[in-house]
Parts: C-alpha cells; sequence; structure tokens
C-alpha cells in the first residue's frame, strides 16, 4: 500500500468544489439565457454540449462526421445557420474534431493520442488527385466571369466571383476527402479492432437517413413507381433527395457494398441489420430510376456472389438474383428497356448523344492539353451562345478532357487506377494476417471499397465525375478507412 501524500485529500477536495462551482455557475447562466432567448438558447446550448463532449474526446467528433458527411451531400439538409454561410453542422463538428485533435497532442491523456502528423495521405492522392484540381480551379477562377448571368438566376450556379467558385468546386469536395483521412486515423492509431466498430457502422446510419427521406419525399410528392419512372419527373425525384437521382444512386450503391461485405465479417446480430441496410440501399438505388444505377448495382451484387468462393453459395445467390430480376416492378422494366424496342438511341441515351455530346466534343480542341479549368462547361461556347442550357457534360470521361485536359485526365484516372490495384494488395495482406488477430469486418471493408471504384466507372460514363463529388462521400470515407490500415502495415513493418 503506498501511503498518502501530506495534503493530497484537502487538494482534492479544493478541486472538488472549484470544479462544482463552476458548472453551477455555467448552469445558472445558461438557465438565465434561456429564459430570455426560449428555444434558440436551447438549441445553442445543446451545441454547446456537443462541442465539449468533442473537445473531451474527439473520436466522438470522428464518429459524429461520419454520420453527417453523407447526409450534408443533400442540398435538402441545412447548409447555413444563422443566414451565415457555411456556418453548418457539419463544419462546426468537423471545427470541433480539429480542435479536440489539437488538444489531444498537447495533453495526450492515457489513450495513444491521434495526431494529424499520422494522417494517412498518401503520395499518390496528393500528386495524382489534389494537385490537379488545385491546378484547374486556379485556372478556372480567371473565366468566373464568363459564366451566363440565365445560370445564375435559375439557380444552377450558385457563386458569382472567384471566391465562391474555389469553395463550391474545390474546397468542398475536398472536404469530403479530408474527413476520410481523418477516420483513417483511428485504424493506424487504434487498430482494426472490434472496440471501432462504430466507425464502419456511422456512415451507414447517415446514408440511410438519407435514403428514407429521399423515399419518403418521392412517394410523398409523385405517389406512384409510374410517376417517378416518368422522365419529366426527374426533376421531382431530385428535390426528393436534394441531388440527381443518378448521382444518389451511385451513394446508395457505395452503401449497398459497404453493408454487403461488411456482413460477412460481422457477429449475427450485426449481420441481420446490415442486411437490412443493404435491402434498403437496393429498394433506394431502385427507385431512383437511374439506368447507370442499375448497373451500378447489378455490378456490386455480381462482385459480392463471386466473393463468396464457394460453388453452391455462387449459384444459390445467382438464382436469388435472377428470381429477383424477373420480380421487378412493371415500372422499373419500363425504363430499363426505355428506346431499345424502337432502337432509339436518343431516348436510350436520354438526349446525351444527339444534343449534348456533339456540341461539347469539339470544344476538347480549344485546349487539349491542360483544359479550362474546373466546371468548364460553364463558360464554354456552347452555353454563353445558349445552344446548351446543361450545366454538366452527363459524361466523366468527357468532362475530364473539358476540365483537365489529356495530362490531367491521365493523372486523374491513374489514381483510380492505382487506388484499385492498392486496395486489392491490401485487402489480401490483412486477410493473411499482416495486422496479426484483425477482426475480419475490416478486411471486408477493403473489398467492398475495391468494389466502389469500378462502379463509380461505369456510372461515371452517363453522369458524375472522375474527381470527389457530393454524391462520393460515401466512398471517400471508405477510402480513408483503407488507407488508415495501408498506414498500419507500414507502421508494423517499419517497427518489425
Amino acid at each position: 500500500m503506498t501511503p498518502d501524500r501530506v495534503g493530497v485529500r484537502g487538494q482534492d477536495s479544493a478541486r472538488t468544489l472549484w470544479i462544482t462551482g463552476w458548472i453551477a455557475a455555467c448552469a445558472i447562466g445558461l438557465g438565465l439565457l434561456v429564459a430570455q432567448l426560449g428555444l434558440f438558447a436551447a438549441v445553442v446550448c445543446a451545441g454547446l454540449l456537443v462541442f465539449g463532449a468533442v473537445l473531451h474526446n474527439p473520436r466522438r467528433g470522428l464518429i459524429l462526421l461520419s454520420v453527417l458527411v453523407p447526409l450534408s451531400a443533400s442540398t435538402r439538409m441545412p447548409h447555413q445557420l444563422l443566414g451565415i454561410t457555411g456556418l453548418n453542422l457539419l463544419n462546426l463538428t468537423l471545427l470541433a474534431t480539429l480542435a479536440g485533435l489539437f488538444l489531444l497532442m498537447v495533453f495526450p491523456g492515457i489513450r495513444r493520442p491521434l495526431t494529424l502528423k499520422q494522417l494517412p495521405v498518401p503520395a499518390a492522392l496528393l500528386a495524382l488527385m489534389v494537385l490537379p484540381m488545385v491546378l484547374a480551379a486556379a485556372r478556372g477562377s480567371f473565366s468566373v466571369y464568363l459564366i451566363p448571368d440565365d445560370l445564375r438566376r435559375t439557380g444552377d450556379v450558385s457563386f458569382s466571383d472567384a471566391g465562391g467558385y474555389l469553395r463550391d468546386v474545390l474546397v468542398g469536395p475536398l472536404l469530403s476527402v479530408f474527413a476520410g483521412q481523418l477516420l483513417g486515423l483511428v485504424p493506424r492509431v487504434d487498430g482494426p479492432v472490434s472496440e471501432s466498430r462504430a466507425y464502419l457502422y456511422a456512415p451507414l446510419v447517415g446514408v440511410c437517413a438519407l435514403a428514407v427521406l429521399f423515399l419518403v419525399n418521392a412517394f410523398a410528392s409523385l405517389g406512384s413507381l409510374w410517376a417517378m419512372a416518368d422522365q419529366d419527373a426527374r426533376n421531382a425525384l431530385a428535390a426528393a433527395a436534394g441531388m440527381h437521382p443518378n448521382e444518389v444512386s451511385l451513394m446508395f450503391n457505395c452503401g449497398l457494398a459497404w453493408a454487403l461485405f461488411t456482413a460477412r465479417g460481422a457477429p449475427l446480430r450485426s449481420r441481420v441489420a446490415l442486411w437490412a441496410v443493404g435491402a434498403l440501399m437496393s429498394v433506394a438505388s431502385l427507385f431512383t430510376f437511374s439506368r447507370g444505377g442499375f448497373v451500378g448495382m447489378l455490378i456490386v451484387l455480381i462482385a459480392y456472389t463471386l466473393e463468396m468462393r464457394r460453388f453452391m453459395w455462387i449459384v444459390a445467390a445467382s438464382v436469388i438474383l435472377a428470381v429477383g430480376a424477373l420480380c421487378l416492378p412493371e415500372a422499373v422494366i419500363e425504363r430499363l428497356t426505355t428506346g431499345l424496342a424502337e432502337s432509339d438511341l436518343n431516348a436510350l441515351s436520354a438526349g446525351r448523344v444527339t444534343q449534348i455530346w456533339p456540341l461539347l466534343l469539339p470544344v476538347i480542341g480549344d485546349h487539349w492539353l491542360l483544359g479550362s479549368g474546373m466546371e468548364s462547361i460553364l463558360w464554354s461556347p456552347p452555353v454563353t451562345s445558349g445552344a446548351l442550357v446543361v450545366t454538366q457534360p452527363h459524361n466523366a470521361y468527357l468532362g475530364l478532357l473539358l476540365d483537365y485536359g489529356v495530362i490531367g485526365a491521365v493523372m486523374i484516372l491513374s489514381f483510380h487506377i492505382w487506388c484499385w490495384l492498392d486496395l486489392h494488395r491490401l485487402a489480401r495482406r490483412v486477410e493473411g494476417g499482416a495486422l496479426g488477430g484483425v477482426d475480419p469486418m475490416w478486411a471486408q471493408l477493403v473489398r467492398a471499397t475495391s468494389v466502389m471504384l469500378p462502379v463509380l466507372m461505369v456510372q461515371a460514363i452517363t453522369d458524375n465525375r472522375m474527381t470527389p463529388t457530393p454524391s462520393q462521400t460515401l466512398m471517400w470515407l471508405a477510402i480513408g478507412l483503407a488507407f488508415g490500415l495501408r498506414a498500419r502495415c507500414r507502421d508494423q513493418a517499419v517497427r518489425a
């Protein structure tokens, strides 16, 4: 037994009295504030409590951040508070998390601290993805004044100067990449253990909330599947989710891959919940009536079936997929076969082949080497002349050439190919015991992430971009977690 030091009990009593006094004073002050300002003050107080909890333990902030990032992709979520642009739940959570990480660096405490120096950022991400984006955004900022005013009046463009342009096309998309890297701190520092499963579940909570929001609003506004499948109802579906149906289908397909693959390594109770999440993602993706989304979902299901690696399981899953395809609602079948029976290329491509791409292809030659800057379609000749009224090329590869030129397009595509190959290598290393007794859910997450990249590449033929977008947030969170595992493997190899 260690004898008590002289004065210890007195010091502890004084410290307890001091802390109790501060708590009482803060409680009285907050009570007076609520009495004066009402509900608004209560919301502020709740926010301050959450802020304090995140400061105390930034791991809570990382979990909250991974829930909010998928939700914030929807324009239906509030992106400003008190009328201040940029003041929203996501940014406040990010600020609190960063502040907590800095405090943890100064006062590490008992647990091994999370430090920003340990961000698992590969050189390939910075050189092949971030660098071209920064250069293209800088180039495009000099052309913002060329954007037609009609696009701003109709709300298709939300910025009017170079600062707003950089905020929307560069800083906003890179925030999801940064959030994924922050999330990757956990598997790198704490390890891929069962206690870290909350970081695997939290992003699915956000995308499930988005799916429920989409389905409820879609049926409330349109009422039937036939109305949702109608081509003229695409704007209504976009309003239901706060994103275009083609874009939100990518997020649902990424959520489907995340849920199905991680369920293979999860305990029974969690496995049932993940299967339910997968079912919700499948229904939500089907009801976007995005043909690119249908193909993306098929890729996920085929990859999951082949991952079973047992002949009987593969046969059973194939039969279930075939029966499910035969039981699809008639409205879905009608949407899938639009333009096939009549061999109508214009109807099949929704006007892309005849009305959009032919006008944009000649523009590539103007700046074929370095491109015209991010979102350059907004000041391209077809748009400024009024011949084209869309604000995106509806083909990610065409958009790459327009914005980044041949050099930037090769760099960005090289990153996706490198990432896909590296994820496959990482999955084999983790399954082979490179990290010791690892929770099998983490190895399956890496497998799921490697499936999300081909899904993006296929759906990019008709929509989206090959650079980060709001609809890719779930994929970038998964990539961040995978990069955290990759960094931990490298750290262990160095220590060995």
